[in-house]
């Protein structure tokens, strides 16, 4: 409990020092959402919350590169952080822990086809076995929970992401060298793309690879596919995945 709340205070202490001369602005946004899940007789109903508070700023390098930076606590914890840069023509380089980069960022297309189930249940978003099975598994990605790298390139047709994952490991909120084999695992890589090929329509696909943290295992692998149109303030989607 302390290290969290020294977490909290550093992060606050950290948003407050990048107003300088090189940041244009420092902004604060949140978000909360409550939810209901009746997850039939297999587990009793659940009324979860997760509530979200974002401190963002963005500048520019004396090379004229743009930079953006954000800190999010997520539930009253440090949930991730990251550093943008703008390459220009839609191309952008990131890094950071906990954040959206390949299959990740489409799976949200259908909302609960994310882990989103696993924020507010506690349900855990991996392995499908019979206790976890009515809330997961997720879609398999390679950045949540992760230190990861994330190119990404944008236009008005597409949005296509890969993630790179150099070493997965069970103390990824800090730089901390594990402390034991069984904590530290392989690589992990994926992609996710969208498209918009008319105005309320987007197409989403992705795929995922890790090195398994067994010889005996096979690798894990990840896939989904979905579509999502919006009309208005309404809208329908269908996701599938695949583990």
């Amino acid at each position: 409990m302390l290290r969290k709340q020294l977490l909290r205070t550093s992060a606050l202490v950290a948003a407050a020092s990048i107003s300088t001369a090189a940041v244009a602005d420092v902004k604060v946004s949140g978000y909360q959402e409550w939810n209901y899940l009746d997850a039939g007789a297999s587990f009793k109903s659940t009324l979860g919350a997760l509530t979200g508070l974002t401190f963002s700023g963005s500048g520019d390098m004396d090379n004229g590169i743009g930079y953006s930076v954000k800190y999010t606590f997520e539930g009253g914890d440090e949930a991730g952080h990251a550093v943008t840069f703008d390459l220009g023509s839609g191309l952008k380089l990131g890094i950071g822990y906990d954040q959206s980069y390949g299959i990740e960022t489409v799976k949200a297309i259908s909302p609960y086809v994310n882990n989103r189930r696993a924020d507010i249940t506690g349900a855990h978003r991996g392995l499908p076995t019979a206790a976890r099975k009515p809330l997961g598994p997720d879609v398999w990605d390679t950045s949540s929970g992760e230190n990861a790298i994330g190119l990404s390139f944008k236009n008005d047709l597409a949005a296509i992401s890969f993630g790179f994952t150099p070493v997965r490991d069970v103390n990824t909120s800090t730089d901390a060298i594990a402390t034991t084999a069984s904590s530290e695992y392989g690589t992990a890589s994926s992609i996710g793309v969208k498209l918009t090929p008319v105005d309320g329509l987007t197409i989403g696909f992705g795929t995922s690879s890790e090195e398994s943290d067994a010889t005996a295992n096979s690798d894990p692998k990840g896939t989904t596919i979905g579509f999502q149109y919006k009309i208005g303030s309404f809208a329908i989607g269908y996701q599938e995945i695949e583990n």
